[in-house]
């Protein structure tokens, strides 16, 4: 679904393909380093103003995005859903620090309790586009169940295009490592470092006129309908070891799950 600021995002299609992963030498460290380690207690942003928890403000069909909905201790974020609600929360890097191309990366563990959609996702300055999302439903999560992520591209200008990919794991059962590489004219994705989806020959920065700068994004939120399921029925989290970027990267960066 193509999204605008106040408003989120979604995704769909099929397939795992396990690749080695390239490893390359960084000149710096990462740009966005954010392991929720020593946060600021009752604090909006992270110690040297580099993320921050969104809200409040009313979202997608009427989600609530509320600070209130986020708890920071022990090296994670927890990002609750409430029962029976529209109900969500959101983290994002600073406004006044755009990020560009390079290697977007988040450690997550996602919710089993049907109703929400979780993920991490590029967002163009101004809530604009281009975006590109890595988004998992709860409804396909838990013992049992098929698993899946779900990858798109929003090109500036208009346009999409997406791809279903079938995880080896149950995304609720632990911490795994979500990425993708956003270059000129294309994007590849990684989950605990293994290539699972590339796109080439892409519009060169995916449409925009020069190459997209804006916000590494976190959120998880309710979203009623045949796509993503009914209400949960309980309050239920998405829980984030880390948030990083590597700006100019042309190879991925990958960091174990802790």
């Amino acid at each position: 679904m193509k999204t605008t600021r106040r408003t989120l995002l979604t995704a769909s299609a099929a397939g795992l393909a396990a690749a080695a992963l390239p490893h390359e030498a960084f000149a710096a460290g990462p740009t966005v380093d954010e392991q929720f380690t020593s946060w600021p207690a009752g604090s909006a942003w992270n110690a040297n103003r580099t993320v921050r928890i969104n809200g409040d403000w009313t979202g997608t069909g009427g989600n609530q995005l509320l600070r209130s909905n986020v708890r920071i201790a022990h090296g994670v974020a927890t990002m609750t859903s409430r029962a029976n609600q529209l109900s969500g929360a959101e983290l994002q890097t600073a406004p006044d620090k755009l990020l560009g191309n390079g290697y977007y990366e988040a450690s997550m563990q996602m919710s089993s309790v049907p109703g929400i959609l979780s993920g991490i996702f590029f967002k163009a300055e101004n809530y604009g586009m281009p975006e590109v999302d890595i988004e998992i439903r709860s409804r396909d999560n838990g013992a049992g169940k098929e698993h899946y992520a779900f990858y798109t591209v929003h090109y500036f200008g208009g346009g999409h295009q997406y791809k279903q990919v079938r995880l080896p794991f149950d995304p609720a059962a632990g911490f795994h490592s979500y990425g993708f590489l956003m270059g000129r004219n294309s994007i590849r994705f990684y989950v605990d470092g293994k290539l699972t989806h590339t796109w080439t020959n892409l519009p060169t920065n995916l449409g925009a006129p020069a190459e997209p700068k804006g916000y590494l994004m976190t959120n998880s939120w309710a979203q009623p309908g045949e796509w993503v399921g009914a209400l949960p029925t309980q309050d239920t989290a998405t829980r984030i070891n880390w948030l990083r970027h590597w700006a100019g990267a042309t190879a991925p960066r990958f960091t174990p799950a802790r």
